[in-house]
């Protein structure tokens, strides 16, 4: 039997509702599609309407693209060439039989392959109208939807909801699961942020329980040693809250800096633990004898969006980086003497929430402020910057919020406009979304290990995994 090849051609109509995405359409960001865009020429010469590049270009970084070809023609040159940023022209697509050729064409492995021309070939071939702007996506035989500008997110990860798995750790009341961290024996620690605990699942049973931390306590950070243990960063009881992994037994070092809110925490290649202080300070414990330092931070600091340090990480020559949400900079710690230099990312008031280094200590940050990812590379000292997916679009406003980089290098990161988690190839440039199954979940934070990516659903009560193998 020959194998019938999906093809999505692109005009302004059908508008997929938000609440049922893609369950039974394609899954464009899997790739094996051809990609029929009609031209966005406003019939005055070669101009094309820019509104809708615009909106084009937050779908094409969306998915892979592979061949882009286009009808003879400047408007459909034109298109090709602004949205996509190659072309090879054939003069076969302005007629019905040139696209019947291209919809039997198998895309290159991984990729979709996008047609751009006028809308009479459609018509010729199915009868199908577009508009400027619209997809189709059919089969050599049928049609199989129709999709506006700004509407391919809603199809691009159908295929990938078997590869998320999900677990609710709350039976009556509000538990708030803030940050996650898998441990090496089989068990998940999360911070149950409402109700003053640690919260433990085990993998083998599914079965999950909470360790109360203190009166007042209200964790925010979770990280595990070598060993499995525990490490919180408890904002309501100032201090960083070491739990057993055998005895589950709780042990409280305060923060010498009061009110300081401890936010989130990282090993360094020694063992000692860094921390970071969302109303301006960071510091360190050694867990070897206890101690506590801690320093101001620059900028100052408060609590929700006026928070100051935040998300920490450590790059593989052993310096401690963090950054703050409302100083909007990127900070370099001196490992020895907690002296600290602020560096500003091109963006002012970005909103710097969350950082990762990858292996070449590189240190990824996502800006909840400006709708961006962005990296700096401490050997070049230069930054570079991307707008998340679909903003610009007049459709999302894109809310970058946890990031977290995995051992091939990729970028990953939740964005709590769509509900999604969102990959990042720094080679290729571009981003691929997986649809978050729980609506509105709010993942806060995310850690990547053996090839699985870890969430707290901070707002459904529930901890989540996704397989990254694919």
């Amino acid at each position: 039997m020959r194998r019938l090849l999906p093809v999505v051609l692109v005009g302004i109509a059908l508008v997929v509702p938000s609440s049922s995405p893609a369950a039974e359409g394609p899954d464009l960001g899997a790739g094996g599609h051809v990609v029929y865009v009609r031209d966005l020429g406003t019939g005055q010469g070669c101009g094309i309407d820019r509104l809708l590049v615009a909106r084009l270009r937050a779908d094409a970084r969306l998915v892979r693209i592979g061949r882009v070809l286009a009808a003879p023609g400047c408007a459909s040159r034109a298109t090709a060439l602004r949205v996509f940023g190659r072309v090879t022209v054939s003069s076969s697509l302005a007629q019905a039989s040139g696209l019947e050729r291209a919809v039997r064409m198998p895309p290159r492995r991984g990729t979709n392959t996008v047609v751009v021309g006028p809308a009479r070939a459609l018509v010729q071939a199915r009868g199908l109208q577009l508009a400027r702007g619209e997809a189709w996506v059919l089969r050599e035989s049928d049609a199989l939807i129709r999709l506006r500008p700004g509407g391919w997110g809603a199809f691009v990860a159908t295929r990938s909801q078997a590869r998320f798995r999900e677990w609710t750790v709350a039976s009556t009341s509000q538990v708030h699961p803030h940050d996650i961290w898998p441990a090496r024996d089989g068990s998940v620690w999360y911070t149950a942020q409402f109700r003053g605990a640690a919260g433990r699942l085990d993998l083998a049973t599914g079965a999950y329980h909470e360790i109360p931390l203190g009166p007042g306590s209200s964790p925010h950070g979770v990280i595990a040693d070598t060993a499995g243990n525990a490490w919180i960063t408890d904002q309501g009881l100032d201090a960083i809250v070491r739990v057993d992994r055998t005895t589950e037994a709780v042990s409280v070092y305060p923060v010498p800096i009061p009110d300081s809110n401890p936010n989130t925490a990282v090993f360094d290649q020694r063992g000692v633990l860094w921390f970071t202080g969302a109303r301006g300070s960071y510091g360190r414990v050694d867990p070897a004898t206890g101690r506590v330092d801690a320093w101001p931070a620059a900028r100052g600091g408060g609590i929700g969006t006026s928070s100051g340090p935040y998300g920490i990480t450590v790059t593989p020559d052993g310096v401690v980086w963090f950054v703050s949400l409302r100083g909007g900079y990127l900070g370099r710690v001196d490992p020895t003497t907690g002296a600290l230099t602020v560096i500003d990312p091109p963006t002012r008031n970005a909103g710097t929430r969350r950082v990762w280094s990858d292996s070449r200590g590189r240190l990824w940050v996502t800006e909840s402020f400006a709708s961006k990812l962005a990296m700096y590379d401490p050997s070049s000292r230069r930054w570079r910057e991307w707008l998340m997916p679909g903003v610009g679009t007049g459709d999302l406003t894109g809310h970058p919020y946890a990031v977290c980089v995995d051992a091939r290098d990729d970028v990953w990161l939740t964005d709590f406009s769509t509900n999604t988690l969102q990959r990042f190839d720094p080679g290729t440039e571009r981003f691929r979304a997986y649809r978050i199954p729980t609506a509105d979940s709010l993942v806060r934070q995310i850690v990547v290990v053996d090839g699985v990516v870890w969430g707290a659903e901070s707002a459904t009560e529930k901890l989540v995994a996704f397989d990254a193998g694919g």
